[in-house]
């Protein structure tokens, strides 16, 4: 309570109350489970209305197929194929899907299915639970759900991205409730080896996490030692079968290749089967008869900083003429 007294006029005391947390009632505890069950069958029907089957590489989803955990023998000795990092699906999605396909081992006609199941049921409970902890309203954690669900991102490919979306939901869930930080730890690893470009966002946001536990708990080594502890562990198999092929990746090199098709093509006069319209699909191809020796795109802006400038200017004209 506080006493408020403006201008010598008469103090009057002034009573602040927090507004109750809003419960729902008989209706709103069925409602919401309900809802979750309507989104999850429908959208699992909308699942089934599509192919089964994954698509090969070079698209995304081809992950899918490439996650395989199986230890087997072949005339040439043991094979064991752990996910690379640089795969469209991570570490983290291809051991969920790995892990999977050794108790399930589902066909190649309904692979897919099973894939973004999986997504749909971690993405669907992730984002269900997170607005059952944000939001008082039973009514606004049903419109926020039902915006989410009709969303149609459950039926997205590559199912890594809505994987790595879970794991993060499931990261605030797990700090928001107090769970062990071991746990909260790997979930925010487990986000971070998603895909490749993710691993500087966990670390972002372990470091925020780090000072912010630091400032509350008093806790100085916790959440270095267990995301750390965590990073060892899911990356060591890795490095150990494939050295730095583990982290080395030609994507960027591959979408630099496309992009310069698309932009200096037009300008080309020859058409013939040397033209780059010819080679497009070819990216390989391209970069070798244009930057010889350029394995990464730091390479080719070192060795070819004119051509890089050529692509740069042409690049930028040519956004500025698309907006």
């Amino acid at each position: 309570m506080w006493k408020l007294s403006l201008l010598g006029f008469r103090s009057c005391p002034i009573v602040m109350q927090s507004k109750p947390e809003e419960h729902p009632g008989t209706f709103g505890r069925i409602f919401l489970p309900l809802l979750l069950v309507i989104a999850i069958v429908v959208s699992f029907v909308g699942l089934l209305s599509q192919s089964g089957q994954v698509m090969d590489w070079p698209m995304d989803q081809s992950f899918v197929t490439r996650a395989d955990l199986r230890l087997y023998r072949l005339p040439s000795g043991w094979v064991f194929q752990y996910p690379r990092f640089n795969w469209s699906g991570g570490v983290s999605a291809s051991l969920l899907i790995g892990l999977y396909k050794l108790i399930v081992s589902p066909s190649a006609e309904s692979l897919n299915w099973h894939a973004k199941g999986i997504a749909t049921l971690l993405f669907l409970l992730s984002s269900y639970s997170l607005c059952l902890l944000f939001i008082r309203n039973w009514i606004f954690q049903a419109l926020a759900f039902s915006i989410i669900a009709s969303s149609a991102l459950q039926f997205a490919e590559p199912s890594s991205d809505i994987i790595a979306a879970a794991f993060f939901v499931l990261f605030i869930l797990s700090v928001r409730l107090g769970w062990p930080r071991l746990i909260s730890s790997g979930l925010l690893v487990l986000f971070g080896l998603s895909k490749i470009q993710l691993l500087a966002c966990s670390l972002g946001v372990g470091a925020v996490w780090y000072w912010w536990d630091f400032r509350k708990n008093g806790m100085k080594w916790q959440v270095p030692f267990w995301m750390l502890s965590w990073l060892l562990l899911l990356m060591a198999p890795g490095f150990k079968l494939y050295g730095i092929d583990m982290i080395r990746t030609v994507k960027g090199l591959r979408t630099f290749a496309s992009s310069y098709v698309l932009i200096f093509a037009p300008h080309q006069f020859s058409q013939g089967s040397e033209s780059l319209v010819a080679n497009s699909w070819d990216w390989q191809d391209v970069m070798s008869s244009m930057f010889p020796g350029a394995r990464t795109v730091t390479d080719l802006v070192l060795r070819y900083p004119k051509k890089y400038l050529d692509f740069l200017l042409l690049s930028g004209a040519y956004s500025l003429f698309s907006v």
